[in-house]
């Protein structure tokens, strides 16, 4: 009998329905927006890595060569790892992800591990560069972690990782972080890995600046430059997370 207030009530339905799916959609993005928040806020609570304290290895020898400081510089000189009874945590309070862990490998030794996604094989890596909390005993060339900073010890690893990473600067500086290498063996090392034809293309070369994580590379390019940072560093063992994840028609 009143059309008109039949009108209204519908109107202010569908304006009270569209309040309700603005706050929804609202809710949802501040919640995504705070994980974000959440997870900086977490990075700022990290707390600061500190290089351990020098420990007795009780044998003498170990400790003696990485005090000497002429021995420093050539360690490790073969790159025999050993690990014994290797126990993870992602957190000290955490449940163990892998246990008991024992494997050796020889110097100039290649080893692969297999094993489906989540079976732990990058976090074994990170274990190895003490990126997580663990129980056991590692040692190269028969110099224990425990005797050792924390950035001397990982001064033996060259590390591709399987999300690469590219600073903001010049390829000089991607290559070469510590300016410690010559043209020459910069162009030298490009070739090998198949990265020279393509740095040659930028203008001012390895002088290009690199921004928003290179992002005028493709991926299996910045993965070839991050095997090339790896090669410069002289490092006497090579972790490659999966390196071949990211290679496409062109790298190859």
């Amino acid at each position: 009998d009143k059309p008109g207030e039949i009108g209204i009530i519908v109107a202010l339905a569908m304006l009270i329905l569209g309040t309700f799916q603005w706050a929804v959609i609202t809710s949802i993005t501040v919640d995504g927006l705070m994980r974000s928040v959440d997870r900086v806020f977490k990075f700022i609570d990290l707390p600061s890595e500190e290089p351990l304290p020098v420990k007795s290895g009780g044998k003498g020898g170990p400790d003696l060569v990485i005090d000497n400081p002429h021995a420093r510089d050539c360690w490790p000189n073969r790159g025999q790892m050993d690990v014994k009874g290797l126990t993870v945590k992602y957190t000290e309070a955490g449940r163990a992800v892998l246990s008991d862990i024992s494997f050796s490998v020889d110097g100039g030794q290649s080893m692969g591990l297999l094993g489906r996604t989540g079976s732990g094989k990058s976090t074994l890596l990170s274990a190895l560069l003490r990126l997580a909390s663990t129980d056991g005993e590692i040692s190269i060339d028969g110099v224990s972690w425990s005797s050792v900073s924390l950035h001397t010890w990982r001064k033996a690893f060259g590390v591709v990782p399987q999300k690469v990473f590219i600073l903001t600067g010049t390829f000089r500086m991607n290559l070469d972080p510590h300016g410690r290498y010559s043209d020459e063996e910069l162009w030298k090392v490009a070739e090998e890995v198949g990265l020279k034809s393509v740095i040659e293309q930028f203008p001012d070369k390895l002088d290009f600046q690199l921004e928003d994580g290179g992002n005028v590379l493709s991926y299996g390019h910045k993965q070839l430059l991050c095997l090339a940072r790896s090669f410069l560093s002289k490092a006497r063992i090579l972790l490659l997370d999966e390196p071949s994840s990211y290679l496409d028609p062109i790298t190859l």
